[in-house]
Parts: structure tokens; sequence; C-alpha cells
């Protein structure tokens, strides 16, 4: 149950806990104090800027990036603002019956 489960929200002005969500600005902070905890992987969801900054600070271990079969024609890049080459590394390939494609990369080598 995803309820159940603890929730962080990184907020430019929101600060606290509501239920089992808890509200926070300072990204590094925030990861150090999950990562010493212990337990399970963290996952991540968020907009590009949100994505960029865990990008640019380290801390994306995994990325699992989706492939739709649908051409838009316009919109976002996927990836904006990065700071530096991450070379990485496929490590798992899922093809699912509804035409989607989930690739799995790992990082080979820090932002240069």
């Amino acid at each position: 149950m995803t309820e159940a489960k603890e929730k962080i929200v990184f907020s430019r002005s929101k600060r606290g806990t509501e239920g089992n969500v808890t509200f926070t600005g300072g990204v590094q902070e925030t990861v150090e104090a999950l990562k010493s905890r212990g337990g399970r992987d963290i996952w991540l969801y968020g907009g590009a800027e949100l994505i960029t900054e865990f990008v640019n600070q380290g801390l994306v271990d995994e990325y699992r990036l989706s492939i739709h079969p649908v051409l838009l024609g316009r919109g976002k890049p996927l990836f904006n603002n990065i700071e530096g080459r991450l070379n990485l590394e496929l490590k798992k390939v899922n093809r699912y019956q509804s035409g989607v494609v989930q690739l799995t990369y790992g990082k080979t080598s820090e932002l240069s």
C-alpha cells in the first residue's frame, strides 16, 4: 500500500509533517539523513528541476527510463542543465504488452 509509505516532498515554502508526508527543502541533507537510517531504496518522482538537482549532486544511483510509443512533436527535454557528463551502463530492459519499453541504467562513473 503506497498510502502507508513515508513520503518526502521537497518544497520551497512548506515545512512540517502531515500524516506520512514530510515537507522539506534541503535535498542533500534529506538524502543523507534517509540513507543513514538504512532500509530500502529511495525512489524519486518529480519534475525536471528537482531531478536535475539530484543528478548534479550525484544522488542518483539508478535511472529507469520508460519509452512510450507516442510521438508528441513538442515538449520539455528529458534532462536539462546537467553540469557534466554521466556515463551509464544498461542493466535491464523490460518490454510490456502496451508497447512501453523500460530501460534501467546504473552509473559507471561520476560527473566529469
